[in-house]
């Protein structure tokens, strides 16, 4: 089997087929330099580019020109699955009837809401763990898309040295978010299938991530995340690197539901804990360089609902080595609930801004080594958060 590599002739089977050939704990690699056309519709099996477990691809500095119709996947991973050292471009984006960030988008991991309707038939994707993306450059053409999209329990994988061009069209260059297992419906529907953990209903959750030496260039749109997190717990950023960002160059949000139907086991009880941001420099944006929002919004707006969780999740965070520029809003906290055992340092101009709840529930808090810009109402209600609720060291608030 050989691929054609002349941007004409769709080579989607023929990878396929080729990487289905690659026995576990094998390498394909691509020719150098090249271009390889993949058109990815309903008609293809499992509806994208599938990396089986234990597969590496490593395109050798080859573009992969990814072409989708319909709801569809791009590479999608598997447990212990890689794909590194090439570019993944999204060149066409057609006939999609869902607004769901995962399709079209050129790496994705998990299923899009609603597809696992059987506890018992959760599927390769949705808890894969050990998978790696590695030294790529991606670009993707789709109106608010996303470049790396994982959506569900993937877990204990690896993103490293990734670039993303300049792009007007994007929503995110990486994205992971809690996914569904069973029918899901309200609210109360749900509390009903969930059944205290034992029905057919319940959330999975992205959790144990490493991502770091992430570059983003001009991604102008107004609503752009670079790295954005919803409903999940230990993920660890560092180095990153961002030119413009249209809302936030890194955000963690509680998502529709936080952890109120997830499983009662370990997962669970570490509901947005061990979040990490380490040495991110931002040089524009629209709206935050740091966003925080551990609230669970339908659940806390639904009428009657009486919930199992508090909504506004207690959280703890370390964030160290953040620069922005002086008129950006360098940490923006909404809804945190309380901070246990956080630590923040060495942020660099921008300024602090507090919405919500943050102040009430402050504990542990280590502040130290930084110079913030304004908004001295957030520092006083920080500062009065409580006793022993916040530590500051060598922080400057300039106006």
């Amino acid at each position: 089997m050989s691929l054609n590599y002349d941007d004409m002739t769709d080579d989607r089977a023929i990878l396929q087929a080729m990487l289905d050939a690659t026995p576990p704990g094998g390498t394909l690699e691509l020719d150098a330099n090249r271009v390889c056309k993949i058109v990815i519709d309903n008609t293809v099996p499992q509806r994208g580019l599938i990396l089986p477990p234990k597969v590496k691809l490593k395109l050798n500095g080859t573009m992969l020109d990814m072409q989708f119709h319909t709801n569809v996947y791009g590479v999608r991973l598997q447990s212990y699955s890689q794909i590194t050292d090439g570019r993944v471009y999204g060149t066409v984006s057609d006939t999609l009837s869902s607004s769901q960030g995962i399709y079209h988008s050129l790496i994705t991991g998990g299923d899009g809401y609603g597809e696992i309707t059987d506890k018992n038939a959760i599927g390769p994707y949705s808890l894969a763990e050990g998978w790696g993306i590695h030294n790529l450059e991606l670009y993707n053409t789709k109106p608010n898309g996303l470049h790396i999209s994982g959506v569900g329990g993937m877990n204990n994988g690896h993103i490293s040295d990734i670039l993303g061009p300049s792009n007007a069209n994007a929503f995110g260059l990486i994205n992971f978010d809690w996914g569904t297992v069973g029918p899901g419906g309200t609210i109360a529907q749900n509390r009903a299938n969930f059944n205290n953990s034992n029905g057919s209903f319940y959330t999975i959750h992205p959790h144990n991530i490493k991502i770091e030496r992430v570059r983003a260039k001009n991604f102008s749109n107004p609503i752009s995340e670079i790295v954005r997190l919803s409903g999940a717990s230990a993920i660890d950023v560092s180095n990153l690197t961002i030119d413009y960002a249209g809302t936030s160059g890194w955000s963690h949000y509680g998502g529709d539901f936080g952890y109120e139907f997830s499983l009662y086991n370990a997962e669970r009880g570490q509901a947005f804990m061990n979040t990490v941001l380490r040495n991110m420099t931002l040089y524009g944006t629209g709206g935050n360089a740091v966003r925080f929002d551990a609230y669970a919004d339908n659940i806390a707006r639904e009428v009657g609902y009486v919930p199992i969780t508090n909504p506004i999740y207690p959280s703890n965070l370390l964030i160290d080595g953040v620069a922005a520029s002086a008129g950006v809003s360098c940490l923006t906290a909404i809804n945190v609930g309380a901070i246990a055992g956080g630590f923040i340092s060495r942020f660099r101009g921008g300024y602090f801004h507090t919405q919500g709840n943050f102040a009430s529930g402050v504990s542990r808090l280590q502040w130290r080594d930084s110079v913030m810009h304004g908004d001295n109402a957030s520092y006083v209600a920080l500062a009065g958060a409580g006793a022993g609720g916040v530590s500051m060291n060598n922080v400057i608030f300039e106006s």
